[in-house]
């Protein structure tokens, strides 16, 4: 399939002549249907918890298969859903608490230069799960399109952690929906370190008293492109969205968040809030923000930042002065910008996460 159409576009378009309304390709992308032929899925087996690879569910098993529109573009998502190579179908059942972690680790190379994985979770009445995916490996022409949908029933709670640490040199994409039950909680924490173009895109739908958290950290070196990509839709009472990212850009490396909040009519006494801000490690960077705030309903309440600067120099002198390098005082400075992130995570992955990071921000300050 080749992609020509605009991607990541705003829920309320804006003035055409500042173009953020989307995201348009320099050029068509062609993705090709290629077998992934690692393993990539690990958990430990529980009383309640159902784990099937998703290439091997049938269509008509496959849960959460109603209309959602969601992702980075309908035909992106659509493709990823009907010919996934990779991916999972998890279900955990009514009341069952997983204490371990699902992981599913994806890597693009040589063997596998295109992933498109379909992922489903379904969290049933009272049950919790947490899932990571990781997103490693890559070459010139390697693409990543992938999709989650999870689904929470009433009083479920669902942690997703994604950490993607790709090279430089692939194109990726990732959708990801949730559909929050009424008091059910959702919390999303990713982590973007890699691909020469980047797109994710978040959409959350609440029902009563739901909630939404969405915390995010990115990196951006040389030439890189991210688009950022956020919705949280209002439809219950007493709904709660936060959604904070924070990140870091160098070189040349061009970033766009798009946060929306949209509180629907019905939807009293919701909440909702969006904070963005980036270090611009170089005067070359380019860093634009677009948060939304759209109230169909009067007694809502809504909140909305964002924020870019260079680091400050009296940190990065005090720092210094302790002894540090210039390079290990900048890498302690980022690293507190994605603290909110690394917080969330268990402490294997913030060690490859500051393994990573540290290993990128030597890359651009040797250039």
């Amino acid at each position: 399939m080749v992609i020509k159409e605009q991607l990541n576009e705003l829920p309320v378009k804006t003035y055409r002549w500042l173009k953020v309304n989307g995201l348009t390709l320099p050029e068509p992308l062609e993705i090709a249907y290629q077998p992934y032929k690692k393993d990539y899925l690990s958990f430990s087996p529980l009383p309640g918890l159902t784990v099937r690879p998703m290439p091997a569910v049938p269509l008509r098993d496959r849960m959460g298969t109603e209309y959602v529109p969601y992702g980075v573009s309908a035909e992106l998502a659509a493709l990823a859903e009907a010919q996934p190579n990779a991916g999972a179908q998890v279900h955990v059942a009514q009341g069952v608490k997983c204490p371990e972690p699902i992981v599913l680790s994806y890597c693009c190379d040589g063997e596998n230069p295109v992933v498109m994985d379909h992922n489903v979770v379904f969290a049933e009445a009272g049950s919790r799960v947490t899932v990571i995916f990781q997103y490693s490996g890559g070459e010139a022409g390697a693409v990543h399109n992938g999709t989650l949908k999870v689904f929470a029933q009433p009083e479920a709670e669902v942690n997703i952690i994604k950490i993607q640490h790709m090279s430089d040199a692939v194109h990726h994409f990732d959708s990801t929906a949730a559909i929050v039950g009424e008091q059910a909680r959702v919390n999303f924490v990713h982590v973007e370190l890699g691909g020469k173009l980047a797109a994710m895109n978040y959409k959350a739908q609440l029902s009563s008293e739901a909630a939404v958290a969405i915390t995010g950290a990115y990196f951006g070196g040389d030439t890189r492109r991210l688009d950022l990509n956020y919705l949280a839709e209002h439809y219950g009472e007493g709904s709660v969205s936060d959604i904070t990212v924070h990140g870091a850009l160098a070189g040349e490396a061009k970033k766009i968040f798009r946060g929306t909040i949209d509180l629907k009519r019905g939807a009293r006494r919701a909440k909702g809030s969006e904070l963005e801000s980036v270090l611009l490690l170089d005067d070359t960077v380019r860093s634009i923000a677009v948060p939304l705030l759209l109230a169909g309903e009067d007694d809502v309440e809504g909140a909305h930042a964002a924020s870019a600067g260079k680091i400050d120099a009296d940190k990065l002198h005090y720092l210094m002065s302790r002894g540090l390098s210039e390079q290990q005082a900048t890498q302690l400075l980022v690293e507190a910008a994605f603290q909110p992130a690394l917080d969330q995570l268990p402490a294997a992955w913030q060690a490859l996460v500051k393994r990573e990071l540290e290993w990128r921000l030597m890359q651009c300050r040797t250039m």
